[in-house]
């Protein structure tokens, strides 16, 4: 770990500072050190349909503030998780392209996932 003036952890989690002064020490509760949506949409691995089959699906404008148009082949079931992997939006037999309303959502990165019978399509978003 670091120690000195200034750290800056290298990766987000939960992290404990220890002050100590002499014989005083200081241990704070856990903090947590959260990632930038940068950091998350620069860092993102690109998920794969199952060879063979062309699916396709794309969010824009991304990053969006208000409204973003979900594009892709055909359609299914979709399902929009926040960064902690909680379901806050959820639809079934959406065709595509579909107008996603995050107007009321924080700002973070959110995942969204299409399943059909094809497969199953993943991407993310930013909302700013």
């Amino acid at each position: 770990m670091g120690q000195g003036s200034g750290y800056t952890p290298a990766v987000p989690g939960e992290y404990v500072l220890t002050a100590t002064d002499g014989n005083c020490t200081l241990i704070t509760d856990a903090l947590n050190w959260p990632v930038s949506p940068e950091e998350v949409v620069m860092n993102v691995t690109e998920h794969r349909p199952t060879e063979g089959v062309e699916l396709e699906l794309a969010v824009s404008p991304n990053p969006v503030f208000n409204a973003a148009v979900v594009t892709g082949k055909g359609g299914g079931d979709l399902m929009v998780l926040d960064a902690s992997g909680r379901a806050i939006y959820a639809a079934q037999d959406v065709m595509l392209p579909f107008v996603l309303d995050a107007g009321n959502w924080s700002p973070g990165v959110y995942t969204l996932r299409l399943s059909s019978q094809q497969g199953q399509q993943v991407t993310r978003m930013v909302k700013r």
